[in-house]
């Protein structure tokens, strides 16, 4: 018979194992507080400003500072996105952010574009530049920023409306 406290070994480890397999998906789910951040000024405002550049700045410009203004904007603001849904993570997350956005204007991403637009039932396409990377240093400023914001208290509804706001922002940009 064993003493209160003590574990067979098979019971140990499947215990260790349960335990392992719960404490990883809550990591995984987007827990309520997650979202919060997203209703920050700098959150908010790093968006706004991709939407305005997008939909409305670079249509009547054109210009080189549009084209910068949306990398800017975009990659802080997705920087922050991915640093509120996995904190703990914000860091590796920023290195992947990185190296896909210099994957993505350099010529080696017009194989990966031209695979997907031969089978995609919408077209993708983007503008190789690569003075675009000057733009990379807000990825660690986002990394930095992220664990400092403070939200404007707002409802949950508000903040997945956010969410799917940056969504459809960061894959309409250009």
């Amino acid at each position: 018979m064993r003493r209160r406290g003590e574990e067979s070994l098979g019971g140990g480890i499947l215990a260790t194992i349960v335990q392992s397999f719960s404490s990883a998906s809550r990591s995984m789910r987007v827990g309520s507080g997650r979202l919060e951040s997203l209703a920050s000024p700098a959150f908010i405002a790093a968006l706004g400003l991709l939407v305005i550049n997008d939909f409305a700045l670079k249509p009547l410009f054109h210009n080189v500072l549009t084209g910068k203004l949306s990398d800017f904007a975009g990659l802080f603001a997705l920087t922050l996105l991915v640093a509120a849904l996995w904190p703990e993570r914000r860091h590796l997350a920023a290195c992947v952010i990185a190296v896909s956005f210099t994957f993505w204007k350099t010529s080696y991403a017009v194989p990966l574009i031209q695979a997907w637009n031969a089978v995609a039932p919408f077209p993708s396409g983007r503008t190789a530049d690569l003075t675009d990377l000057v733009a990379l240093p807000m990825i660690p400023l986002a990394v930095w920023a992220a664990p400092r914001l403070t939200p404007w208290p707002t409802p949950r509804v508000l903040q997945l409306a956010l969410v799917g706001v940056a969504l459809v922002a960061f894959t309409a940009t250009s």
